[in-house]
């Protein structure tokens, strides 16, 4: 039998039909009889790092291999260590919108993506630029920066006027 306890910043995804996971122990087992005595032998199990992991932490985790060989009982531990790259934001939901909603000139145009990122980066910058050869490039600001978790959403945004003409 393999006997893995899954480390706190790892969740169970799922598993091989010989794979079994102990929630109250979070532990994997996987029931492979005597692996001794099997010339090969396999099962697989998917673990996920949990979302919000800061990047560059690094994972240890060990597993137990127990049996028997002629007789005698066997133990084998392996540990196995990795580090959490980080894994690129997203942006979503990119919207505009103005204040009168006729696009007159003297309305003022609303800008709004929202941010998200695995890793709960927040961003160093945002911008946007409007427009091709003249264009406004402005700095987006946070809607609401009372929220601090870009692990669900984040909403950025930036406010303008713009004059007459396609941008």
């Amino acid at each position: 039998a393999i006997r893995f306890p899954l480390p706190p910043n790892m969740t169970f995804v799922a598993g091989t039909q010989n794979v079994y996971f102990d929630g109250a122990s979070q532990t994997l087992l996987w029931d492979l009889g005597n692996p001794f005595v099997a010339a090969i032998w396999q099962a697989n199990a998917i673990v996920r790092i949990v979302p919000g992991t800061p990047r560059d932490t690094i994972i240890t985790a060990q597993a137990t291999l127990t049996g028997t060989l002629s007789g005698l009982p066997v133990r084998v531990i392996a540990n196995a260590t990795t580090t959490v790259a980080n894994s690129p934001p997203t942006l979503d939901s990119a919207s505009v919108s103005s204040t009168s909603g006729q696009n007159l000139s003297t309305d003022e145009y609303t800008y709004r993506v929202v941010y998200t990122d695995d890793n709960a980066d927040l961003p160093t910058a945002g911008t946007v630029t409007i427009g091709g050869t003249d264009a406004i490039v402005g700095t987006m600001v946070e809607e609401d920066p009372t929220d601090t978790n870009v692990l669900d959403g984040k909403a950025y945004i930036y406010r303008t006027s713009l004059s007459p003409g396609p941008h």
